[in-house]
């Protein structure tokens, strides 16, 4: 008479299983890589782990100035500049896109209403500009002109910008400044 080892049985079944499921999770990993399916994970957005801002609104000067402190760089291509103004006499929102600007802007770099300076853009967004790499990089600045004309601000009044990183769709710089 044969006695039935259950011990051994069960050893065998339990290790086969498992090998199946490595195999299978092994394929899987393989598969995804191959077949493309990883294609639309995006690399994450720059940091910029610093950033300084400073609103001048005096008479006509109305300047916004915002240095990169610390972080990563960003290809100045890359990125587009949301404006928001929330004054007494103008509450506007416009977009600086398809940068950088040669130092002018055109209405193909204005998505929103103009209440840019068109001859006012200094920095790392305008092309001939003292460093002209390109970039916004640590110790770089961005400099907007914001036309009193068109948007008039008065001590209180709040300027948002956001820098916006164009591929990932990723707001990487949200700073607002008060006029003193």
């Amino acid at each position: 008479m044969t006695r039935f080892d259950a011990t051994r049985g069960v050893s065998s079944v339990i290790g086969t299983i498992l090998v199946v499921a490595l195999v299978v999770v092994l394929a899987g990993t393989v598969g995804a890589y191959a077949l493309g399916v990883t294609d639309g994970v995006r690399d994450p957005a720059p940091n910029v782990a610093e950033s300084e801002g400073q609103l001048v609104a005096e008479g006509d000067e109305q300047i916004v100035v915002l240095t990169h402190v610390a972080g990563d760089r960003i290809e100045a291509n890359e990125m587009e500049i949301v404006v928001d103004v929330d004054g007494a006499s103008c509450t506007e929102t416009s977009r600086l896109v398809n940068l950088p600007s040669d130092g002018n802007l055109d209405p193909d770099n204005i998505d929103g209403p103009d209440i840019f300076d068109d001859q006012e853009l200094a920095g790392a967004i305008e092309d001939g500009a003292p460093d002209d790499d390109g970039v916004w990089s640590a110790g770089d600045t961005i400099e907007i002109r914001i036309v009193s004309g068109e948007c008039a601000l008065s001590a209180g009044d709040a300027v948002t910008v956001r820098i916006v990183h164009v591929p990932t769709n990723s707001i990487v710089v949200e700073t607002t400044l008060t006029a003193g």
